[in-house]
């Protein structure tokens, strides 16, 4: 997987999501957000088995994946810091999104 993403439309994103995911499970899985990249949007899903929310956000996807490695809050922190720039490269590394 690897695509590259506005900063502002991926925080936007989370933001939306992030709101289900309880930080405090006994299932880690459920703390975390599940990124799939193809056609030219990133879908952003969270659940806590109750409740579920998913999401889109477009991107440039050059190569397709899925992901469920990474907590809202540190994938936030990823968009908010970082580069200057006004875009966001993520590519799966050893099945975790990477910055480059």
């Amino acid at each position: 997987m690897k695509f590259s993403v506005s900063k502002d439309k991926l925080l936007e994103g989370l933001s939306t999501v992030q709101n289900v995911v309880n930080t405090r499970t006994t299932l880690p899985i459920l703390s975390n957000v599940l990124l799939q990249a193809s056609d030219g949007e990133i879908r952003l899903t969270t659940t806590d088995l109750d409740v579920g929310i998913r999401g889109s956000v477009a991107a440039q996807v050059e190569r397709a994946g899925a992901t469920s490695d990474g907590q809202p809050e540190c994938l936030s922190r990823l968009a908010e810091t970082g580069n200057m720039q006004r875009k966001l490269a993520l590519r799966l590394l050893d099945s975790r999104a990477v910055a480059t």
